[in-house]
């Protein structure tokens, strides 16, 4: 009998023979590699994945019960899957998306359906997670494509699109790896409907050591799994091995602390997760808005040295007060401009002023030695090291408009701003 829950099912070929011995619902044989095919190797990891044994059902789980589960099915440390998600979320971001992808794809203990199954009708039992589903989507969407969003050269879209794929290929790798270590499940893991025979517990290598499940309990309504090998409570003595698929007697209910549900807390996360990321980008909209209304309404106010309204790096080394201008102007990117290679101070007659317009993105200033200078700045969005010196005698006067972004200043050394 097959699992109504298998995507990867096909249907026997006609010319097999009667006699063949039956396939193994994991692809292979316990005494063979399970490399036979692809599809077979796909048919295999779906109807083997592990479950989910959040911590009400009897695991130490921290979140979900996702790497307990990982730890059951495959023989490792749940500890080991957890430091796992935890770097990888650390290092580039992929680790909370590759978390909420397999979250969505696992069933419960003692359930043969994920949330994804459940969101697409196809449900096993009375019990539904269609809406952690959603939650769960939306949060993988998000989480895999934030991290990697550029406003440079690549498009939204493409880069968020090629990020999402690339964690969903990476979580199928390391699944991959995890099923040729241990094709096989432990005894008393999977629920009835992930087997596609009902001897298929049988298959397990003597060499593996079993895994406790004696503290597990099933979902509300559904049967342990089959091969459970530790008496229930209610057959301590272990008189009626035959019924002990049979759920637990459920506890006289006490009065719940009304708590909020599981979905309603995914989705106040992902929609503040989004917010910040909408701040952002309207902060960033905003600057650079403003910054692109002015070049067209101004374009010539002055002397500006500028490319226009651009993406990329610039600066900017003056040698003469000749090249002096009265505005550089950054759209984003960096910028830098370096005074400090100006020799003929002595050639100004009259106070010049030179404003820096720091756009998005960081900002260097290299001040000038030999010669005196005032110094004003207006804060924007990131770090300053502006010190402001106001001196009305000084020819040289340099005003600083800060964006979104660090503005860094490199001082004289010698004390030439007297």
């Amino acid at each position: 009998m097959t699992s109504p829950y298998d995507p990867f099912h096909s249907e026997p070929h006609p010319d097999a023979s009667a006699n063949d011995a039956p396939a193994s619902p994991y692809g292979a044989s316990s005494d063979s590699t399970p490399t036979d095919g692809l599809g077979e190797t796909l048919h295999a990891m779906w109807a083997t994945r592990p479950p989910r044994i959040p911590a009400e059902q009897g695991s130490n789980a921290k979140i979900a019960g996702v790497c307990e589960g990982i730890g059951a099915r495959f023989g490792i440390d749940p500890v080991l899957p957890r430091v796992a998600f935890v770097a990888t979320t650390l290092a580039f971001g992929g680790g909370l998306a590759a978390y909420f992808l397999a979250w969505a794809l696992m069933p419960r203990y003692s359930k043969a359906s994920s949330p994804v199954e459940d969101l697409f009708g196809r449900r096993d039992g009375e019990t539904s997670e269609s809406g952690l589903a959603i939650a769960l989507l939306i949060g993988f969407l998000m989480t895999s494509g934030a991290w990697s969003v550029t406003i440079m050269e690549d498009s939204f879209f493409s880069s968020f699109s090629s990020s999402a794929l690339g964690i969903a290929l990476f979580t199928g790798l390391i699944w991959f790896f995890l099923y040729r270590h241990r094709p096989t499940p432990p005894a008393g893991l999977l629920a009835a409907g992930q087997l596609a025979q009902t001897d298929a517990q049988q298959a397990q290598p003597a060499a593996d050591p079993e895994v406790d499940m004696s503290m597990f309990t099933p979902v509300d309504g559904y049967p342990f799994p089959p091969g459970r090998n530790t008496p229930p409570a209610w057959d301590p003595l272990g008189a009626a091995p035959d019924t002990w698929h049979l759920p637990d007697p459920r506890p006289a209910e006490e009065p719940k602390k009304k708590k909020r549900s599981l979905v309603k807390t995914l989705l106040v996360v992902a929609l503040s997760f989004f917010g910040v990321v909408l701040a952002a980008a309207l902060v960033i909209a905003a600057t650079v808005g403003y910054r692109v209304v002015r070049h067209v309404d101004n374009p010539t106010d002055g002397l500006t040295v500028s490319d226009g309204f651009v993406f990329d790096d610039r600066e900017y080394t003056p040698t003469s007060v000749k090249d002096l201008p009265q505005t550089y102007d950054f759209s984003v990117g960096y910028g830098k401009v370096d005074f400090s290679q100006i020799r003929d101070w002595d050639q100004l007659n009259h106070r010049t002023e030179v404003t820096i317009d720091a756009g998005v993105g960081n900002t260097d200033i290299v001040l000038p030695k030999g010669v005196s200078y005032s110094l004003t700045c207006d804060d924007g969005v990131g770090a300053s090291n502006c010190r402001e010196q106001d001196n009305p005698d000084a020819k040289f006067a340099v005003h600083v408009d800060a964006g979104v972004g660090d503005v860094t200043i490199d001082y004289p050394t010698a004390a030439t701003n007297s």
